[in-house]
């Protein structure tokens, strides 16, 4: 850990212990974490519809692994169920075809989607035997912490501006990522090389965070149409809002064999399996989520309608705090990124200023990169937290706690 990002955290726990507040139930707020990617928007509407631990008939062993069948390998428990389960979701929701082609397609999940996204790097180096140049345009997800800590001879990553300034070395091939709606800014993205291969990251890619799918769609069938590899990946974290249950995974045509047994290892390498609790977790919500359609309520109704009117708050209270603010942010996704002219270091200025932990360009806890100065604020955290945020900058809002968590009704459902 570098010292900046061990600046941020002993101020954090240092705040912590010596105000001794900082929690929700009953007490006020001394520290509002607004900061990392936690979804605690959905978990008070999984709250308010007692989906918090829904269990609607799929069961796994929880001493199992969870491995894929012979002979791929040992098949403690194998993929084939929870892939079907998988596509049946995505079947109804009505974006499976971005994602997989035909039922045959191998099945791979892994512990989150970073999990996956990394195994997919060392699975193409593998494949392919020889260097690699690995790009993303500004501002960029950190993905270079996650690329460089394999340590792969010969793999280089490197962001841009302009595709302009990406230069090929000698026998390397141009992989491009393509993350869209864009972490940290929400912007649509499209591909801007003519790479190889193409990363989708579309871990946000969902109607409820009011991002039109078809244009992942095209993109991907152009891609594709035109002899170009294009890979994508699932998130629970981003989808369905289930951090903790570690769950991410994607479909690999039968063609590409060798790179899902390149995977697969990397896979068995690093977690021996994935646990079966947070899957199933997963599973059975997705089953409940189906039931009735009850997921065009919680996730199109509510969580959409939550995550608008926080950033019209957002946008309006930042605004007439920091008049020239700069606010590069759309509407939907879970993030919202700013910047204040004058402001070089805004998570320091936040914190001592607002007792408020948000993260930034600045070598901090996650360092996006991108043009210094920049915030972002995740919009999915507590509705507590951000109601609290509101208030301290501006005391006089007229805006009421229950602004910040649209719900349909609040029933608080059995399971």
């Amino acid at each position: 850990m570098n010292f900046t990002a061990r600046r941020y955290l002993v101020l954090f726990i240092l705040s912590l212990c010596c105000l001794g507040r900082s929690h929700l139930a009953g007490g006020e707020i001394d520290i509002v974490l607004l900061g990392p990617g936690d979804a605690n928007l959905y978990t008070e509407v999984y709250e308010n519809y007692g989906l918090t631990d829904p269990f609607c008939g799929y069961y796994v062993d929880k001493g199992d692994y969870l491995l894929p069948a012979p002979p791929l390998g040992p098949g403690q428990v194998d993929f084939v169920e929870i892939n079907q389960m998988v596509r049946k979701w995505h079947e109804a929701i009505g974006d499976l075809d971005i994602y997989s082609q035909a039922e045959s397609d191998f099945f791979l999940p892994g512990a989150g989607s970073t999990h996956i996204f990394v195994a997919l790097i060392y699975g193409l180096y593998q494949k392919i035997g020889g260097p690699m140049l690995i790009v993303d345009k500004l501002p960029a997800y950190p993905w270079r912490q996650h690329i460089e800590f394999l340590g792969l001879p010969g793999v280089r990553y490197q962001t841009y501006t302009n595709p302009s300034e990406i230069h090929l070395g000698d026998g390397e091939t141009l992989v491009e990522i393509v993350v869209s709606p864009n972490n940290p800014d929400g912007a649509t993205r499209s591909y801007n090389t003519n790479a190889s291969i193409y990363i989708y990251d579309t871990v946000f890619a969902f109607d409820w965070y009011n991002f039109d799918v078809q244009t992942i769609r095209d993109q991907i069938n152009e891609l594709r149409s035109n002899g170009k590899t294009v890979y994508n990946f699932i998130s629970m974290s981003k989808m369905l809002g289930r951090t903790g249950d570690r769950f991410g995974y994607m479909w690999l045509p039968r063609s590409d064999s060798e790179l899902y047994q390149n995977m697969l290892s990397y896979w068995l390498f690093t977690c021996l399996g994935n646990g079966s609790t947070g899957v199933q977790s997963s599973l059975n919500l997705m089953k409940c989520l189906l039931k009735d359609n009850c997921y065009k309520r919680l996730l199109l109704k509510d969580v959409k309608a939550s995550l608008l009117n926080r950033h019209c708050i957002l946008t309006e209270t930042i605004k007439k705090a920091f008049p020239n603010v700069l606010i590069n942010s759309q509407a939907g996704p879970p993030f919202f990124w700013f910047k204040v002219p004058g402001i070089n270091d805004p998570a320091k200025f936040f914190l001592e200023n607002y007792g408020t932990i948000i993260l930034d360009t600045t070598d901090a806890l996650l360092p996006f990169e991108g043009e210094p100065g920049f915030a972002r604020i995740n919009v999915m955290g507590r509705s507590k937290m951000l109601y609290e945020f509101v208030k301290r900058l501006d005391p006089e809002t007229n805006y009421t706690l229950d602004d910040f968590l649209c719900l349909s009704c609040k029933c608080k459902k059995q399971k």
